[in-house]
């Protein structure tokens, strides 16, 4: 028999908690684009080949629409920023055969959103915006010409000129911009210069290559490495380690610097000892903050907590998922499938709630009922029919329903 391979990030309803922070503000699929913008989040929602931006304030509430266009290509992911009145979005289109083509917008914090950049198509010799970022009322790419990891950074004041960043990392921050070299050996330095004269300030060499980067206007950088540590310096001087992090998960947070670690979310305050933060996942996505916020994407939903938030079991009431189980084993696909799942994060009365397969889009079997203690682990039996294993076994994906949506993470 096939092994049933799945990856879980189930949305649950549990029973309300008496703590409300972080607050959840809206169901979001991985590849949305999100950003903080003062008082409100701006975030993307995509169908197709249709992209609506939409605003919801920071405190909560209902959420309106200030763009929406459609692209050329179905939409594969997007990245938005944001700062003062101005917004931007870089639209990565992809078909199946793996063409990628994409296309920069930018607007308003209340409409007036257009194309900021022709569409362009890999290996046509356009340039691909990638990557976008909006600094002091300018906007900035970074645009692949020949290689989707050979970039060239790009700012538009109005105008597009190249800057003579080629880069895994380049951000921007007032006069200031920080950037590694265009390859992977050598990508553990840290260059910080005035992009606008050209004169750079210093070099920071990291223990192992940047997997991100973060820059503030006054020159405070914080990276991460690929050994999966997060550091903190200035211009040309020795990076000091704050503590662990995953990939490409940090960010600053005003005077805080805001990361994750094994599932959860710190904060590093200045001078002081790392905080633990939000709340337990293991679907973290990107996260991002500003001066009083960190936002971040976990588990289907984007949450937002204060600098001040203590760190909770749940996250609070609203329009997501209370809590999160994590898939930890399975076994042989057969008439009674087993599944291991453990409870990541929930109020004291743990995780409650039901899982179904689906092959390819279809359902499979009946919805299976689960109670899981908080953070324990408990093992799930699906019974399944003669004919539901003749159709998972010829399924080219094998999903998993929990009420938040079917998850097709590999093949049947």
């Amino acid at each position: 028999m096939r092994r049933l391979l799945v990856v879980l990030a189930l949305a649950l309803v549990c029973a309300p908690a008496a703590q409300a922070a972080p607050r959840p503000l809206t169901k979001l699929a991985p590849d949305e684009g999100f950003a903080l913008a003062g008082d409100r989040v701006l975030f993307t929602q995509s169908a197709g080949r249709r992209v609506t931006v939409r605003s919801i304030p920071v405190a909560g509430g209902p959420a309106r629409t200030i763009a929406s266009f459609t692209v050329r290509e179905p939409v594969d992911s997007v990245e938005l920023s944001a700062q003062g009145d101005r917004a931007a979005a870089v639209v990565l289109m992809r078909r199946p055969e793996d063409t990628y083509s994409s296309q920069l917008f930018a607007g308003g914090l209340d409409g007036g959103w257009s194309a900021a950049s022709p569409w362009a198509k890999f290996w046509t010799g356009g340039s691909l915006p990638v990557g976008v970022q909006v600094d002091s009322g300018l906007l900035f790419t970074q645009e692949a010409r020949e290689d989707m990891t050979d970039v060239t950074a790009v700012v538009r004041d109005p105008a597009a000129r190249d800057l003579p960043y080629r880069s895994f990392h380049t951000r921007f921050a007032g006069d200031l911009v920080a950037y590694t070299t265009q390859t992977l050996e050598t990508s553990r330095e840290v260059m910080v210069a005035n992009w606008r004269t050209g004169a750079e300030l210093g070099r920071t060499t990291l223990p192992s290559p940047a997997a991100q980067i973060a820059l503030a206007a006054d020159g405070r950088v914080v990276a991460t490495d690929e050994a999966g540590s997060a550091y903190a310096f200035t211009a040309g001087q020795p990076a000091q380690r704050l503590g662990p992090a995953d990939g490409r998960l940090v960010a600053l947070a005003g005077a805080h610097v805001a990361a994750a670690h094994a599932g959860r979310l710190w904060l590093a305050p200045p001078g002081g000892a790392l905080q633990p933060f939000g709340v337990r996942t293991k679907g973290l996505g990107r996260l991002t903050g500003d001066a009083q916020h960190v936002l971040w994407q976990a588990n289907g939903c984007l949450l937002v907590a204060a600098l001040g938030d203590a760190p909770v079991n749940e996250p609070g009431p609203g329009p997501c998922a209370r809590s999160e189980v994590e898939l930890i084993g399975t076994g042989d696909l057969g008439r009674r499938t087993r599944l291991t799942l453990r409870c990541v994060a929930s109020p004291r009365t743990g995780c409650r709630g039901s899982v179904r397969l689906y092959a390819d889009a279809r359902a499979v079997g009946r919805k299976t009922a689960f109670r899981i203690p908080a953070r324990g682990t408990r093992a799930v039996t699906l019974a399944l029919s003669t004919r539901d294993l003749a159709r998972l076994e010829r399924a080219e994906s094998i999903g998993v329903d929990t009420g938040a949506g079917v998850e097709y993470p590999g093949a049947g």
